[in-house]
């Protein structure tokens, strides 16, 4: 098994080598206030494994995966991307220190799904949260942390249909405008915006825009600066599938929304009737 200190090299060489990293002017350094999660009676904490498997969804969209693993994403019926992994840079270093060695907990919710992470000097939040009608979703960054820093987000485009179906003819672009990749298809059909209000790094435009290379990596990097344990910062995802889905109002409406926008279990019956609160989710080990 490689030591941490090989996984935090070749992640470092993976993200400032591999990719060849662009920063686009003028970042925004936005996010929106924290808000409280409290548990309740179906509330679940546990040590976050790799076996263990952990889902967020709504009704037209999924985020699946494992604690201490990778999350794939979708908006139904499309796979929007897989492979979903972050790492951690401390600011003015060249190196981050990847997820699956810093991830501590997961706290299961009915309605989200947190992964714990500690550093040496910082404490993140990641929050999955799907919305219950919207087509798509989106991943929430909570940062306690004296010094600026960077969260390494990398991931596998997909916008396909689930196997053995399938479009075909994917491409990918950087939308400036929205801090975001727009996933593309050959038909014009169908498409999906990645990105967030506070991406800062992302893989230069020749590093995707290779014919014929197949199974391609995206990443960004989410500036977050010292001192913003007080504000989120939102990983955004939706689709584009006429006539049900448009991508640029869904996108521009989770990037203003103010969460949490599910009423949660409680807010809905009142209380918790006497089952349910008796009742403690299974979560896979």
């Amino acid at each position: 098994m490689p030591s941490r200190f090989t996984c935090k090299s070749l992640f470092g060489i993976f993200f400032g080598v591999a990719l060849a990293l662009v920063r686009p002017a003028g970042a925004a350094q936005a996010g929106f206030p924290a808000f409280a999660m409290p548990e309740t009676a179906l509330t679940l904490r546990a040590e976050a494994t790799p076996r263990r498997f952990i889902s967020a969804h709504g009704r037209r969209g999924l985020i699946v995966g494992y604690a201490a693993g990778s999350l794939e994403g979708w908006v139904y019926p499309f796979r929007i991307l897989h492979d979903y992994r972050v790492g951690f840079r401390p600011e003015g270093s060249d190196e981050a220190i990847p997820g699956a060695a810093a991830v501590r907990e997961v706290i299961v919710n009915p309605e989200t799904v947190t992964r714990v992470y500690s550093g040496e000097d910082f404490t993140v939040r990641e929050t999955l949260f799907v919305p219950l009608d919207e087509g798509g979703f989106e991943i929430l960054y909570q940062v306690d942390s004296h010094f600026p820093l960077h969260i390494a987000v990398s991931f596998r485009p997909d916008l396909d249909l689930m196997w053995p179906a399938g479009i075909g003819g994917q491409s990918y672009a950087w939308d400036a405008d929205r801090h975001a990749f727009a996933l593309l298809e050959s038909s014009e059909k169908y498409s999906a915006l990645v990105g967030s209000p506070v991406a800062g790094l992302h893989s230069a435009q020749n590093s995707y825009a290779k014919p014929g290379q197949v199974d391609r990596t995206l990443s960004l990097e989410l500036d977050i600066p010292a001192n913003s344990a007080d504000r989120i910062f939102p990983l955004l995802a939706s689709l584009t599938a006429p006539p049900h889905y448009n991508a640029e109002r869904t996108y521009e409406a989770l990037r203003r929304a103010r969460l949490p926008s599910m009423p949660r279990l409680e807010s809905i019956t009142g209380s918790c009737s006497r089952a349910a609160c008796k009742w403690k989710p299974r979560m896979s080990v």
